[in-house]
């Protein structure tokens, strides 16, 4: 289950910087992830109009997309799926892996052209974001991975995985 942040400080107009929110309040949680680790969560769109994040956690590189987002009460918002509130994916990408963990993976842009927002925070402290659009308009790479777009200005964002 992945709870939904609200309450005093939560909610936002714009995605981006509620995902970038996300990536901020789970700095700490990613420095302590492993190789073949990341933190996922979801974002959302409230009955508001603001959109939330949702707690970070860590999992394997090879994650389902499977579980419940749930409010702070512990009520199902939602089941994790294309259409309802969940409006996007917050990831991270591992440091120390092979390949290129700067771009986003064929799984990754797949989903996103699906239609579900894809973001990612980098190894190298990059944040970057992908949806249906950018990954139509981008040549995959050997393994299908796609740079999407950088949010960071300038780049990074963030500090790099330790």
């Amino acid at each position: 289950k992945f709870t939904t942040k609200t309450g005093k400080g939560y909610g936002w107009d714009d995605p981006h910087e509620a995902a970038k929110a996300f990536y901020e309040e789970n700095e700490e949680l990613y420095q302590q992830t492993k190789r073949n680790q990341e933190v996922l969560g979801f974002l959302n769109k409230g009955k508001d109009g603001k959109f939330y994040f949702t707690d970070g956690v860590i999992v394997s590189e090879t994650y389902k997309f499977k579980g419940q987002i749930v409010d702070a009460d512990g009520n199902t918002l939602s089941e994790i799926r294309l259409g309802g509130p969940v409006k996007g994916v917050l990831h991270t990408h591992p440091a120390g892996n092979m390949g290129s963990q700067e771009l986003f993976s064929g799984r990754d842009s797949g989903v996103a052209g699906k239609g579900l927002d894809y973001y990612m925070r980098s190894p190298k402290g990059d944040f970057r974001y992908i949806n249906k659009a950018i990954s139509a308009g981008q040549p995959g790479g050997t393994y299908g991975e796609k740079p999407g777009i950088s949010l960071c200005n300038p780049s990074p964002c963030f500090a790099p995985h330790q």
